[in-house]
C-alpha cells in the first residue's frame, strides 16, 4: 500500500493559519486603538465644549440711543416712569447721594449702579428693552441742545424749566419738586462745551494708570455735562431724578470700557495716582459691598454679562457743516425764551463726530458753576485736567497743520468701541468675586477640569485591554 508523503512546513512557508491570526491581531490593536482616541476625544470634548456660564442670560449689548427704534426709545420712557411710580427710581437717588464723587471708586459705584438700574428697566420693559442704551454725547459736544436725545421722541427738549414730553409732570424724590433742566446762558451756542471725539479718543489712549483715567473722565466730559445740562443734573444729589443721567453715565462707563480694551494691561488695571485711594481686586465696591469685588466690576462681560456696540457707520453730513468758534455766545443765549424752549430736534439729521475741519479749545467753566456741582473737587484739580486736553488740542492741530497727522485719520471713539467685546471676552478664573454665580462658574469649572483629567487613564485602559485580548488571539 502506497503512503502518502507527508508534507512538512518550512520557516520560509508559514501555516496559512498563523498568518491569518497575525492580520488579525494587527487589525484589532489598529481598531481598539483608534476606539480609545476616538472616545478620549468624545469625553474631552464634552468636558470642555459646553463650560458652565455665569451669563445664562446671555450678555446684554448696550447700544446708543439714537440708533433705537421710536418704540424702543419710547419703551426707555414708559420703563422710566413704571419704576419712578414704584418708587425703584426715588430709592436710587437715595442710594446715589452716598456714591463717592470725586474717589477712585467713581467709576467702579457707578457701573454697579447702572447694572441695577439696567436690569429693572429690562425687566420692566417685557421685552421692548434688551440693554440700558447710552447717549454718544461727544459727537453733540458742539451743539448739546441740538442733539436728537434732547427731543420729544427722546428724554425732552432742553429748555430751561420742567421737563416736557415725554416726561411731563415727573417730580423727584420729594415727590413734589419738578425735575427740571436749566443750562447756563451760551449753552445754545456754537462751541465746545467737551473735546471731540477726536480728541477723547487720544486721550484715553495716553492715559496709563486707572487712577488718571477715571479723575479726567470724572471732569471732562462727566461733570461739564452735569453743569451742562444745569436743573437737577447739576445737583449731585438730586441728579439721577432726569432720565438723561442713565444714558449720560452709560456713556461714562463706556469710555472706562473702551480704555480697559487699548491695551491689554488696562484690561485689569486698578493702579492709582498719588493722593488717591488706592483699590485691590478683592476689595468690596462701596455701597454695594454683598455684591461686587473691584475685580467684578472691571471683568463686566463675563461677570457682570454687559458689553457695548458701536453707534454704527458714520451718520451722512449735516446739509451745513457747523464749525466750532472759540468765542463766547451772545448774553441772553439759553434764557429761557421761546426761541430756546419750542425747537424740536426730533428729525434733525444726526451730528457727525467727523466733520471738524480744526479742534477748538473748551471754554473754562465758571468757578461757581463748578463749586456748585462738586464742592469736594479742588478748582486747582479742575483746571489742570482742562489744561492737559488744551494741550492736547494744540498738538494735534500743530500735527495736522505741518502734515504730521491726517485729520480723516484720527480715531473717534466709536472706533475704539469695536474692541471692547473682543479684549474683554477671555475665559473668567472666578477668583476674587462677590458674584455667586460666578463663585459657582469656578466650582464646576474645576469639577470638569477633574473629569478631563481622567480621560487619559480611560485610554490606558482601552490599550490595556487591547493587548491582553490580542495575547488570547
Amino acid at each position: 500500500m502506497d503512503t502518502l508523503p507527508i508534507i512538512t512546513m518550512s520557516s520560509t512557508h508559514p501555516h496559512p493559519h498563523a498568518a491569518v491570526r497575525r492580520r488579525l491581531r494587527v487589525g484589532c490593536v489598529l481598531l481598539i486603538a483608534a476606539a480609545s482616541c476616538l472616545l478620549a476625544f468624545a469625553l474631552t470634548t464634552a468636558a470642555q465644549s459646553s463650560p458652565p456660564n455665569a451669563c445664562a442670560q446671555g450678555v446684554r449689548r448696550r447700544r446708543s440711543f439714537l440708533s433705537l427704534t421710536s418704540a424702543e426709545r419710547r419703551a426707555y420712557a414708559d420703563a422710566f416712569l413704571q419704576l419712578k411710580q414704584s418708587n425703584f427710581i426715588d430709592r436710587l437717588v437715595a442710594k446715589h447721594r452716598q456714591v463717592p464723587h470725586g474717589t477712585s471708586w467713581f467709576l467702579p459705584v457707578h457701573r454697579a449702579m447702572l447694572l441695577e438700574m439696567e436690569s429693572e428697566l429690562v425687566r420692566v420693559s417685557n421685552g421692548r428693552l434688551s440693554a440700558l442704551p447710552y447717549w454718544d454725547e461727544l459727537a453733540d459736544s458742539n451743539n448739546p441742545r441740538a442733539s436728537r436725545v434732547f427731543s420729544t421722541d427722546g428724554v425732552g427738549i432742553l429748555g430751561n424749566g420742567p421737563l416736557g414730553a415725554p416726561f411731563r409732570g415727573l417730580t423727584d424724590d420729594s415727590d413734589r419738586t419738578a425735575v427740571e433742566r436749566r443750562p447756563p446762558a451760551g449753552v445754545s451756542g456754537q462751541f465746545a462745551w467737551a473735546p471731540a471725539s477726536q480728541i477723547v479718543a487720544r486721550a484715553l489712549d495716553r492715559f496709563r494708570t486707572f487712577g488718571q483715567m477715571s479723575r479726567e473722565v470724572e471732569m471732562v466730559p462727566h461733570n461739564r455735562y452735569h453743569v451742562i445740562i444745569g436743573g437737577h443734573m447739576g445737583d449731585v444729589s438730586r441728579s439721577p431724578s432726569d432720565p438723561v443721567f442713565w444714558l449720560h453715565h452709560c456713556y461714562t462707563d463706556l469710555l472706562w470700557a473702551v480704555w480697559q480694551s487699548v491695551r491689554l494691561e488696562n484690561a485689569e488695571n486698578l493702579v492709582t495716582e498719588q493722593g488717591q485711594q488706592p483699590i485691590r481686586p478683592s476689595d468690596r465696591v462701596p455701597i454695594y459691598t454683598n455684591q461686587y469685588t473691584a475685580l467684578d466690576t472691571l471683568r463686566h462681560r463675563t461677570r457682570m454679562c454687559f458689553t457695548y456696540d458701536q453707534v454704527g457707520t458714520a451718520p451722512a453730513p449735516r446739509l451745513v457743516r457747523r464749525q466750532v468758534t472759540n468765542q463766547q455766545p451772545p448774553a441772553g443765549s439759553g434764557n429761557g425764551t421761546s426761541s430756546d424752549t419750542q425747537v424740536d430736534p426730533a428729525n434733525a439729521p444726526p451730528a457727525d463726530p467727523r466733520a471738524v475741519t480744526e479742534f477748538f479749545n473748551m471754554i473754562p467753566l465758571d468757578d461757581k458753576q463748578w463749586q456748585a456741582w462738586m464742592p469736594n473737587i479742588s478748582l486747582e484739580t479742575v483746571r489742570q485736567v482742562e489744561k492737559g486736553y488744551a494741550d492736547l488740542i494744540d498738538e494735534v492741530n500743530k500735527s495736522i497743520k505741518d502734515g504730521t497727522i491726517k485729520l480723516a485719520n484720527l480715531e473717534i471713539v466709536d472706533d475704539l468701541v469695536k474692541a471692547v467685546a473682543k479684549n474683554t471676552s477671555m475665559e473668567d478664573d472666578g477668583k476674587d468675586t462677590a458674584i455667586p454665580a460666578v463663585a459657582e462658574l469656578q466650582k464646576k469649572k474645576e469639577g470638569q477640569n477633574s473629569s478631563a483629567s481622567k480621560v487619559p487613564v480611560v485610554g490606558a485602559g482601552l490599550a490595556a485591554l487591547a493587548v491582553t485580548w490580542v495575547a488570547l488571539l
